[in-house]
C-alpha cells in the first residue's frame, strides 16, 4: 500500500502514544487558480498531536525506565528527507523565518520536523527511514 509522509508520521506518531489530527487542508482551484494548493496551519503544520506526562516502562520487566516526560503539544511538519528544495533542511529555514513558529514555542507549543526516506538495504526489502528533528 502506497502512503505519503503524513500517514507515515501519524502511524508512527499514534504507535508512540500521541493523539494525532491532519490539520493541513486541500485548497481546490478556483475562479483564476489553474492548480489547488495545500494550506498548513501557520505556513508549517500538516498535523497537530498532544501527549499526556508519560513514564515509560520497559515491556519485558515492567520497570520504570528513566524521569517521567510532561505533557505535550505539537505541530508537526512532514516531508521528505532528501536534500534540495523538498528536503529537511529547506522545510527547517522555512519554518525558522515564520513569525507564528516563535509565537507558538513561546506558548510552550513543541515543533517536529519529519523526513521520510526509502532505503533498501542489500538483500531486503525496502523500508521507511524517519529522521525526526525538533526546533
Amino acid at each position: 500500500m502506497k502512503t505519503n509522509a503524513t500517514q507515515r508520521s501519524m502511524q508512527h506518531l499514534r504507535n508512540l502514544g500521541w493523539q494525532v489530527a491532519k490539520v493541513e487542508a486541500w485548497i481546490p482551484p478556483r475562479g483564476a487558480m489553474k492548480f489547488g494548493v495545500r494550506r498548513d496551519v501557520w505556513g508549517f503544520g500538516d498535523l497537530l498531536a498532544c501527549i499526556p506526562k508519560v513514564t515509560w516502562h520497559d515491556k519485558t520487566t515492567h520497570i520504570q525506565i528513566g524521569e517521567p516526560l510532561p505533557p505535550r503539544i505539537a505541530l508537526i511538519q512532514c516531508c521528505s528527507d532528501s536534500g534540495g528544495k523538498a528536503g529537511m533542511q529547506a522545510h527547517k529555514e522555512k519554518i525558522l523565518a515564520i513569525p507564528e513558529y516563535r509565537y507558538w514555542k513561546l506558548c510552550g507549543g513543541i515543533v517536529l520536523l519529519h523526513g521520510w526516506k526509502r532505503r533498501k538495504p542489500r538483500g531486503q526489502r525496502a523500508q521507511w527511514i524517519l529522521s525526526e528533528e525538533e526546533l
